[in-house]
């Protein structure tokens, strides 16, 4: 009792509590707040980039099945409207209510914006008003599915078995009609688009599976082998059936659809860091090599393709012991060549030299294939195209632009090519930051620009 009554007079004359003190619980509260400000944004940035991917695949899946189910009844084709198209594509889709071009507003959300654009979705009827000129003046309609996802779709009337264009074009929102939806430049958004198309190659049939993977390659090559005619074909279209072999897209590759770098890639940053590719967006300046000028350089990316899957890649072994890993035919430079080649053919041999981000030469010591599921990506920078992979300088086609000599164009008087060839298919700016007033006609094709628009990961909404 008496050390009860001096702990007690002790604690009353010293103002100790064993309680906190309304300070010390400011104090805790404030670093706590201060802890989740910094850590909140970047998890609920990567719950809804998982949120938007997983959508993304479930919608894109449910309108690819429907387009395969018509295909299989042969009711893709022969339409004169996107309304007529609606009229069986609905047997086929799980459609709980139909718009109307002109009057969407009960299927899609009345606003919304898409990149720099803000649409509102009563001025929208035909495929034109979604900020993109399109061979086909045909109305839209909208539609929403079972599970709520709200669409708009257009029909291209010259869609044949033959011919190697979208049979229809579709823009969702996977979060529904009632929410604000804006696409970010990092490709995070509830709005998706989706192009379906259904041809052949060289008059041979394509085939694809459920996820949109070419599966009768081997047959397409066989074939070819008894009928010369079809075999020249071929051999003119390779870089396209292994583009579409390889891209999992189901609608034709191209455009780096099928020459990328798998997921933990480190492209290397203007200012020596280096970041994932599945994490680059288009306000990262790369490191880059200037073949105008010998010496590097940094630009931003001018085309960030979105995430596919594989179950395959190359492995690519230097002799510092770096190692790349590429999917199908992703180009290396090579300085004996003097342009950017193919790794995994006899362009580029075992020895093969090439440029290291720190200014080192290495050799290329092995290459092999890895039968593995791998995710996989791919970026072009503006004017000068390439990066650097793990190190490794790696581009694309446009990168042979010129020949190159002591890591320098030698250029040349060529005629230069103006715009109105590619008016119709891109933007004037990407006109200029791919340098196609310069580009050999053998380097680029409608079909190459026209899939970059589609896999591009900023292309949305505008691009149907």
């Amino acid at each position: 009792m008496k050390a009860k009554r001096i702990f007690k007079n002790y604690r009353r004359e010293s103002g100790f509590s064993p309680a906190f003190t309304l300070a010390e619980v400011l104090i805790t509260i404030t670093i706590v707040g201060v802890v989740a400000a910094m850590t909140l944004p970047t998890l609920i940035k990567k719950i809804d980039k998982v949120r938007y991917k997983n959508a993304y695949q479930r919608t894109r899946s449910v309108l690819l099945q429907s387009m395969r189910s018509m295909k299989a009844a042969d009711e893709i084709t022969g339409y004169k409207t996107t309304e007529e198209f609606m009229e069986n594509y609905k047997k086929h889709a799980k459609v709980v209510h139909e718009c109307p071009a002109g009057n969407l507003k009960g299927c899609f959300p009345e606003e919304f914006q898409a990149g720099n654009l803000e649409y509102n979705i009563g001025a929208i009827k035909t495929a034109k008003n979604l900020g993109r000129d399109w061979d086909v003046d045909t109305n839209v309609v909208g539609f929403v599915l079972l599970d709520g996802t709200s669409v708009i779709m257009a029909y291209d009337t010259s869609c044949n078995d033959s011919k190697p264009d979208y049979c229809a074009a579709f823009a969702f929102d996977m979060n529904g009609i009632n929410s604000t939806n804006r696409f970010t430049a990092n490709g995070e958004s509830d709005i998706g688009t989706l192009n379906a198309s259904f041809f052949e190659l060289c008059g041979l049939p394509l085939k694809f599976d459920k996820d949109g993977n070419l599966t009768n390659k081997q047959e397409i090559q066989q074939l070819a082998m008894k009928d010369p005619n079809i075999l020249a074909c071929i051999q003119d279209n390779q870089d396209k059936l292994d583009t579409l072999a390889s891209s999992g897209t189901g609608g034709g590759g191209g455009g780096g659809g099928g020459r990328c770098l798998a997921a933990g890639t480190k492209i290397v940053l203007a200012d020596g860091s280096s970041k994932f590719i599945e994490d680059v967006d288009y306000n990262d300046e790369l490191l880059v090599w200037n073949f105008d000028e010998g010496k590097y350089d940094f630009a931003k990316p001018i085309w960030i393709k979105v995430e596919e899957e594989i179950n395959q890649y190359n492995l690519l072994t230097f002799s510092d012991g770096t190692q790349l890993k590429t999917i199908n035919q992703h180009r290396i430079f090579n300085k004996e060549a003097g342009k950017f080649t193919y790794p995994m053919t006899d362009e580029t041999p075992i020895g093969t030299t090439t440029l290291m981000s720190d200014g080192r030469e290495v050799q290329l010591v092995s290459k092999e294939v890895v039968h593995e599921n791998v995710k996989f990506y791919n970026l072009i920078t503006s004017n000068h195209f390439n990066c650097f992979a793990n190190g490794v300088c790696t581009s694309n086609r446009f990168n042979n632009l010129y020949p190159i000599k002591d890591y320098k164009f030698v250029k040349d008087n060529r005629e230069l090519v103006s715009y109105d060839k590619y008016s119709n298919i891109i933007s004037k700016e990407w006109y200029e930051d791919l340098r196609l007033a310069e580009m050999p006609a053998d380097l680029v094709d409608s079909d190459y620009l026209e899939n970059m628009k589609r896999l591009d990961k900023k292309s949305l909404l505008i691009n149907i």
